[in-house]
């Protein structure tokens, strides 16, 4: 249970936010739409549903295949050179089979026009039945043709898996115990947990810690003056590294806490934040025929672009439950050994999204923190009447104390004019 002090201060923050977010829809001239990848493996939408359904509050919500089809994420409006996005955003959340060159050229377009894009990808795949079943596997490279295509923009997800001590615990049988199973909590070192930092990012600034699965490490590239890059969650410097194919078992909770002794200043990061000008990556691959087809109208470049890369597509996946009435999300971030939401990993999407919508004030309110200022016990021990008459009746009083006076100022005021008139 929260301390007092700790419930009322959540209370302030939450009705603060849910009047600003009212007031700020109100006066929103459309709703922002968001597109969900859909296809290409990626997550199904029961499987991110409790995040979109709390997403769906603020923005549409749309599901979107590619296909190659060329009006998928943009459209050609007449009397306009250039495509127009239909997406405010765009999710990429899990996907595991190859793109084509065409859906590519789409994705890419997509940004170039001014669409925003949130990335979530696993670096690895990782048989998780095997693991189950035989408490070992081997994670090799996931190759889904885009890794290229992202280290163009300038991030380089990395065919490798980060190990962290600081960790989820995982539930392990740890040898025979008479009759019964010894179930014991050990350090799940492929499960990092991340926590926020004084300094961070306003998406990442005062929230709870946020989980990552079986994750890999991303390298900023090709900086230039013209964009910036900015790590958004990081392991911590006690963390380690573990090549593809990367064997991942239960073994691995053996481990002794000096094997993350690595002596790293900063942690590898997670999860990075490109925006500013980026260049088409198929500038200098397409074809004339194409790149002159005014009504494909093929970009070069964009002056003001957003990405966010996540090393993980575990990170927005809720689990599900079969139930009577069909699939039932899970909370996001649920912890099942201690049975309730510990992990805040559904808040730091939302401050993504709104960062990539440009919702600065979103983001404001929902990292700002205020602090709660505690009664004196000590003086009001005994005089608890007087502090809630005080409390209470006080400003009733210097209400009532302004209706008279102005009451009394009106009056004086008629009473004037009526002597001017008759004079």
């Amino acid at each position: 249970m929260e301390p007092d002090e700790v419930m009322a201060q959540n209370a302030i923050n939450q009705v603060e936010f849910t009047l600003g977010q009212a007031i700020r829809l109100g006066m929103r001239s459309r709703r922002p739409v968001v597109g969900f990848l859909q296809g290409h493996g990626c997550w199904s939408p029961a499987e991110t549903a409790d995040f979109s359904n709390d997403l769906a509050e603020t923005v549409d919500v749309i599901d979107v295949v590619l296909d190659g089809k060329v009006d998928a994420l943009c459209e050609k409006i007449e009397g306009r050179p250039d495509r127009q996005p239909k997406f405010d955003a765009l999710i990429i959340a899990g996907p595991d089979s190859m793109f084509s060159d065409r859906d590519k050229l789409l994705l890419d377009q997509y940004l170039m026009n001014g669409g925003r894009m949130l990335w979530l990808v696993d670096p690895l795949v990782t048989d998780r039945d095997s693991l189950a079943q035989l408490q070992f596997t081997m994670a090799t490279t996931r190759d889904i043709g885009l890794f290229d295509q992202l280290f163009h923009y300038g991030a380089r997800l990395n065919r490798d898996m980060v190990l962290d001590a600081q960790c989820a615990p995982i539930m392990l049988g740890a040898g025979p115990m008479g009759d019964h199973r010894n179930m014991q909590m050990f350090s799940w070192y492929f499960a990092p947990v991340v926590l926020s930092t004084p300094e961070a990012h306003p998406i990442c600034a005062n929230l709870d810690p946020v989980h990552f699965d079986f994750a890999g490490s991303i390298d900023i590239v090709n900086e230039r003056a013209e964009n910036q890059a900015t790590v958004l969650l990081s392991s911590s410097n006690r963390a380690v590294t573990y090549k593809a194919p990367a064997r991942v078992g239960t073994g691995v909770v053996e481990l002794p806490p000096e094997h993350f002794d690595t002596g790293l200043m900063e942690g590898y990061p997670l999860a990075v934040l490109l925006e500013g000008q980026f260049e088409s990556f198929f500038a200098l691959r397409l074809g004339a025929e194409l790149r002159n087809d005014p009504d494909f109208a093929f970009k070069a470049a964009t002056e003001n672009g957003k990405l966010i890369l996540v090393s993980d597509a575990d990170f927005i996946r809720n689990d599900v439950r079969v139930t009577d009435g069909g699939l039932a999300p899970m909370p996001l971030g649920y912890d099942r050994y201690s049975q309730r939401v510990i992990y805040d990993n559904k808040e730091w999407l939302l401050n993504a999204v709104s960062y990539l919508l440009d919702d600065a004030a979103q983001i404001s309110l929902r990292s700002r923190s205020i602090a709660f200022r505690p009664l004196d016990d000590a003086r009001i021990r005994g005089r608890e009447s007087m502090w809630s008459f005080l409390a209470v009746g006080g400003p009733v009083s210097i209400a009532l104390l302004a209706g008279w006076i102005m009451a009394l100022w009106r009056r004086k005021q008629w009473e004037s004019g009526n002597t001017a008139g008759t004079s």
